[in-house]
């Protein structure tokens, strides 16, 4: 999967196809954020820090070390724009991102988990032919209810505890 595809698919077959004002449930995945005005970072150029100052209309020093353009940059709420974002907001819905590294949160994790526990269930055969048949077998196995269960299931074991961690 590529940043490319996926957001070809996020814009011809997602947005089309969800209710209006939609919550869309991101995870952090590299191809599902891409940058459009990526935020500069210490391990940036002085020379890259520089264009995106200029490309901001944000002033500096003329001859400023690199150790001073990034504080500047440092103090600026800069927050990085991820094209999903922007094709769900020109549509009307909005994106959250769960926090990384927790795929708990995440019911598409426990569908991809059922398809995949059909294919090595059902798997006979060994070859790629077999495999794409199995999984779109799969595919059928998460049925609109079986994925409201697993979304419930998120949030009574794993959404709520964290609420009550956080005393919210």
């Amino acid at each position: 999967m590529t940043g490319e595809h996926f957001e070809e698919w996020f814009r011809d077959k997602l947005l089309p196809n969800v209710q209006p004002n939609c919550l869309i449930v991101m995870d952090n995945a590299s191809y599902h954020s891409r940058f459009d005005d990526p935020v500069p970072t210490k391990s940036w150029t002085k020379k890259r820090m520089i264009e995106w100052l200029d490309s901001h209309d944000i002033s500096y020093p003329e001859k400023a070390l690199k150790s001073e353009i990034w504080s500047i940059i440092h103090k600026i709420d800069a927050s990085p724009r991820y094209v999903i974002n922007g094709m769900a907001a020109a549509s009307g819905h909005e994106v959250v991102r769960l926090p990384v590294a927790h795929c708990t949160l995440n019911p598409i994790e426990l569908a991809w988990a059922q398809v995949k526990g059909h294919i090595k269930e059902n798997n006979t055969r060994f070859n790629l032919d077999e495999i794409k048949r199995l999984a779109l077998e799969g595919f059928d196995v998460v049925t609109p209810e079986r994925w409201a269960s697993l979304v419930k299931h998120v949030q009574d074991k794993f959404e709520d505890h964290y609420w009550q961690v956080d005393g919210l």
